[in-house]
């Protein structure tokens, strides 16, 4: 639901601390405030006012608002909360969700203007701030941790479980079997977002075909492979059926990514989702012959497109991105997207071009993003990453130059980073709130390797 062009006013961003994304807003805690004050922002450009967004935004936005709410009002014990959508001094559509007493010296008074900001003790705020993530994304659920579940070395998307078991993807008539027996399964690919079903606090990616076409799912199959001798298979879903899935409280469309980071979705599981939500995806992009523009047909599976008209056979595609940690010495280059939350920097990366190496490519997109030239390319590992369809190819790279011209129209900022501060980024304890990708990204995983590799 989140929109990929979107960013956080600089007004919001400079008055708040970022606590995580929800499917469709991001979650901030305003800061220096003398009440519990959260604001929700829908992640959705040229959105200022409700009507901005379409019914089903609308409605997970109420969703929102009331799990918020919840986990507020549960954790501050208040005895009103109060709660305003506004977009006037800002031009980005904010819901203020604030914890009141009765106490309160502005009590029953709006809140606005009457009171000077309040500095409260770092850990006050740090255990204010881990509470609700608690509440809000984990419920009173217990899960493994960001760094338990992506261990050095173990990205997101890496851990593969299926046999890919291609020699089945030309027999139709298998393939057409293989979906009617009821050990089958299915992931449900809705944009950036998966079909789940909850079953009591818990939430279950994998659905029997059954489910999946009952909650609506496009009964054209993508055949991913077979999982202990059960077929798996990718399916889509459309705009219809996720607005009619809206409010039941037995499935929902939540975003992969957010259940993914919170470890919602047992990480074995993710590399099979990822293929489903690229072929999906693909399939949605490339309905048509891009020789003649006839509308092609899905074969073997779902790994072919082929024009009934002139014949010619389109396969998904998988767009190579490198990524790659920069160091001089004991210091290392990192970078930061306007859209990246507040305080967090990360690898510079970038698409290979057409008749491009890997270590040219390397070279080139540091060039070119930071001013800084480089050397000494070696390769790492890779990430599929299924935003759209592409495999990030972690490298490293030796600095000759360490002087930084930032381009702008890429980078908000770009910098020198010592090993000590890289190692406080990585674990969210950096004394200036900065930090390091999520253990989810390849990213994390080539800093965590430079930083605990002294020698």
């Amino acid at each position: 639901m989140s929109d990929p062009a979107w960013s956080l006013h600089s007004r919001l961003k400079e008055d708040t601390i970022d606590i995580g994304d929800l499917p469709l807003s991001k979650v901030l805690v305003i800061k220096d405030a003398h009440y519990p004050w959260l604001l929700l922002v829908p992640r959705r450009t040229d959105a200022v006012e409700i009507i901005d967004l379409d019914e089903v935004q609308q409605a997970q936005l109420m969703t929102e608002i009331s799990r918020v709410s919840r986990a507020l009002k549960e954790i501050t014990r208040c005895d009103k909360l109060n709660v305003a959508a506004l977009g006037n001094l800002v031009p980005q559509l904010h819901v203020h969700i604030i914890a009141r007493r009765t106490s309160d010296a502005a009590w029953p008074r709006p809140v606005w203007g009457v009171m000077q900001p309040l500095a409260h003790d770092a850990a006050e705020v740090q255990n204010f701030i881990s509470a609700l993530r608690r509440k809000i994304w984990l419920g009173e659920r217990t899960i493994m941790s960001a760094f338990d579940a992506f261990p050095l070395g173990k990205p997101a998307f890496v851990t593969n479980i299926l046999d890919r078991a291609a020699h089945l993807r030309r027999d139709d008539e298998k393939l057409f079997a293989m979906e009617q027996k009821p050990t089958s399964r299915a992931y449900v690919v809705y944009r950036d977002s998966l079909l789940v079903k909850r079953d009591g606090d818990k939430i279950r990616a994998l659905l029997s075909i059954d489910e999946a076409l009952k909650c609506g799912a496009n009964p054209g199959t993508i055949f991913l492979g077979l999982r202990d001798g059960a077929a798996m298979f990718g399916m889509g879903l459309s705009q219809a059926a996720a607005e009619k899935l809206v409010g039941r409280e037995d499935y929902t469309v939540t975003e992969l990514r957010g259940m993914a980071m919170q470890g919602a979705i047992p990480p074995q599981e993710l590399s099979a989702i990822a293929m489903a939500k690229s072929m999906v995806g693909w399939h949605q992009r490339h309905g048509y012959c891009a020789n003649c523009g006839t509308r092609s047909a899905m074969k073997e599976g779902g790994w072919k497109r082929e024009c009934p008209s002139c014949k010619a056979e389109h396969f998904p595609r998988t767009d190579p991105v490198v990524i790659m940690h920069v160091a001089s010495g004991d210091k290392c280059l990192l970078g930061r997207q306007k859209q990246f939350p507040a305080g967090m920097y990360s690898c510079l990366a970038g698409f290979v071009e057409a008749a491009e190496t890997i270590e040219d490519a390397v070279r080139r997109e540091i060039l070119e993003e930071s001013g800084i030239r480089c050397t000494d390319v070696q390769y790492y590992m890779t990430q599929p990453w299924p935003y759209p369809s592409s495999l990030m190819i972690g490298c490293s790279a030796r600095a000759v130059s360490e002087d930084i011209v930032v381009d702008h129209s890429e980078l908000e900022d770009a910098r020198w980073f010592s090993r000590d501060e890289a190692a406080l980024m990585l674990t969210r304890t950096h004394p200036d709130g900065l930090a390091g990708p999520h253990p989810f990204a390849i990213a994390h995983h080539l800093l965590g390797r430079w930083v605990h590799d002294k020698s």
